[in-house]
C-alpha cells in the first residue's frame, strides 16, 4: 500500500505543469514601502522530487507501470537527497543569494541588511525541488526547482507574491548524467544553482 501511495504521488506530480504567477503590487503599496530585509530562514519542502531515466517509462503504463516503478524511484530519491545532506550543500542557500543578487540587479526593490520602522519583508521558499529526466527516453537528468516570494508589510499583509519554476522541457540548465551530480557535490550545486538564477531573475523582473 505505501509502494501504491509513491506511485500515485508521483503521477500526481508528473501531471503537474505549473507556470509563473504574479500579485502584483499596487502603486500605493509601492510607494508605501521604503525598505525592505529578506528573510534569512527559507522554507523548503522536506522531499526531493527526483524521477531518473527509465523511471518515467514505468509512469507510461499508468498506475501499474507507477506502482513498479515506484520502489526504484524511491531508492533513486533517497540516495541524491542524502549526497547533497552529507556533503552539506544548502539550497536554501543557494536561492537566498540568487534571489537576492537578481533583485539588487534589477534595483526595483528597496533592500536593506537592516529593518526599519515598518519595513517590508521578504519571505522565500522552496515548494519543490530535486531533478528530473527532461523526457522519457533521456538518460540525463535536469534541475526541477520551484521558488516562491512574497512581500507583507509590518502587519502581515501580502503587498506582492511571485513564483516560478523550471520544467522538464525547455529548462534553461544543461541536462547531465545522474552519475555525476550523485557523486559530484560542485556539479550538483552548479545545476541548482544555474536553475536558481535563472528563477530569480524572471521573480525579480515582475517586482
Amino acid at each position: 500500500m505505501h509502494s501504491f501511495r509513491i506511485a500515485i504521488f508521483w503521477l500526481l506530480v508528473l501531471a503537474l505543469g505549473g507556470c509563473a504567477s504574479v500579485q502584483p503590487i499596487s502603486d500605493a503599496d509601492r510607494k508605501s514601502v521604503t525598505s525592505v530585509t529578506i528573510n534569512p530562514g527559507v522554507t523548503k519542502s522536506p522531499d526531493m522530487f527526483y524521477l531518473g531515466p527509465g523511471s518515467s517509462v514505468g509512469l507510461m503504463f499508468g498506475a501499474i507501470g507507477a506502482l513498479v516503478a515506484a520502489p526504484s524511484m524511491e531508492r533513486s530519491r533517497k540516495s541524491f537527497q542524502e549526497f547533497a545532506e552529507k556533503h552539506n550543500l544548502s539550497l536554501e542557500r543557494i536561492v537566498l543569494e540568487e534571489v537576492e543578487g537578481a533583485l539588487r540587479r534589477v534595483g526595483r526593490m528597496p533592500l536593506v541588511a537592516q529593518p526599519g520602522p515598518g519595513a517590508a519583508v521578504l519571505h522565500v521558499s522552496i515548494p519543490q525541488w530535486g531533478f528530473s529526466v527532461p523526457n522519457a527516453f533521456s538518460s540525463e537528468v535536469v534541475p526541477i526547482l520551484l521558488i516562491r516570494v512574497e512581500l507583507k508589510d509590518a502587519q502581515g499583509k501580502v503587498l506582492w507574491s511571485a513564483s516560478e519554476r523550471t520544467l522538464t522541457l525547455g529548462n534553461p540548465v544543461a541536462s547531465v548524467k545522474p552519475d555525476l551530480i550523485r557523486n559530484d557535490a560542485r556539479a550538483m550545486e552548479a545545476s541548482w544553482r544555474g536553475a536558481a538564477r535563472h528563477i530569480a531573475a524572471e521573480i525579480a523582473k515582475s517586482y
